[in-house]
């Protein structure tokens, strides 16, 4: 079964947690939007800093979204605030339950995560 990820979100966590199971937020200041509509866009905007002054305070992107499975979903980034990543294709895994989105990344040292509440 695929999941349904349509719809917009509002971050909650944004961070990593080590081996042992400790998670370190990106920022103490988080605001974000995730949206996903039914055609298959995706547009996220994370402010990491109440007031943007160097680009490492925003992460933006736009592209496309392809859910894989029930539990991996693909970011086609056509723009992206950090031009490394544009044009590039990154997998999230996905876990979608009690409106709350979960997308992270296993990572050498442990996980990443980003936790989003469905409005």
């Amino acid at each position: 079964m695929v999941v349904n990820v349509s719809g917009s979100y509002q971050l909650l966590s944004h961070g990593t947690y080590d081996k042992a199971g400790k998670f370190t937020p990106t920022s103490e200041y988080l605001r974000g939007e995730l949206i996903y509509p039914n055609d298959g866009f995706v547009s996220v905007l994370i402010c990491f800093n109440e007031s943007i002054k160097t680009q490492k305070d925003i992460l933006a992107y736009s592209g496309r979204y392809e859910v894989k499975t029930e539990n991996e979903i693909i970011h086609h980034i056509t723009l992206c605030s950090q031009l490394s990543r544009s044009g590039t294709s990154e997998l999230r895994k996905l876990n979608f339950s009690e409106n709350k989105l979960v997308l992270g990344i296993d990572m050498e040292n442990g996980r990443f995560e980003a936790v989003w509440d469905k409005s």
